[in-house]
Formats: C-alpha cells, sequence, structure tokens
C-alpha cells in the first residue's frame, strides 16, 4: 500500500516572501530590469518590466512549490527556486525576452 501526502503546500509569511523577492530585485536590477512592488496586496507581488518599455512585464510572487520555496511567474509557473537567483532572473529574462527587441525598435524611432 503506498502512503500520499494529501493537502496543499504550507503557507509561507509575507515577511518572508518580501525578503526573497527584495532579493531576487536586486540581482534583476543589476541585469537590466526595472522592478516594483505592489504592497497594497495580501501576497507580495514584484513587477518586472524593460525600462524603456514599462507597459509590459512579468509579475513573480514566492510560493512553496514541492515543499520547498520558489519564485512563480503571473501563470503561476515556478520559475526557479529562491536559492538559485541566477536561474531566477534566466527564467524571468526568457519570458520577458520578446520585450526586449520591442523597446529598441521603440527607442530606435
Amino acid at each position: 500500500m503506498r502512503i500520499r501526502r494529501t493537502g496543499t503546500a504550507p503557507q509561507v509569511c509575507a515577511d518572508l516572501q518580501r525578503h526573497h523577492l527584495d532579493r531576487l530585485s536586486w540581482a534583476l536590477v543589476e541585469a537590466g530590469w526595472a522592478v516594483s512592488f505592489r504592497s497594497a496586496d495580501l501576497i507580495p507581488l514584484m513587477r518586472v518590466v524593460q525600462p524603456a518599455f514599462p507597459l509590459v512585464g512579468e509579475s513573480v510572487t514566492v510560493h512553496a512549490h514541492r515543499w520547498r520555496l520558489w519564485f512563480h511567474d503571473s501563470s503561476g509557473r515556478a520559475i526557479a527556486p529562491v536559492s538559485d537567483l541566477r536561474r531566477a532572473v534566466a527564467g524571468i529574462g526568457v519570458s520577458l525576452a520578446p520585450c526586449r527587441p520591442a523597446a529598441s525598435r521603440r527607442d530606435a524611432a
């Protein structure tokens, strides 16, 4: 007989979520992205945009995934564990890759 875990992943407190989003924000700013936070929500949310094209971006949150903390994008996809900032920055960069050429075309016009 197999024993399976039931229920959902544990809740993560907002202070811990904000701590990990702050760490990621520094890495994203160093990589050339602009970030902002939405503090009115119950769940801390970070918005990542191309500085030259701020209308299109990605929202990032922290949730438990497979009993570990992960960064998640706006579609709910797990981007990377919170311990792997490089992978998280790369994952967000892949999501927002179409914004970079659009921003450079807009700047050139």
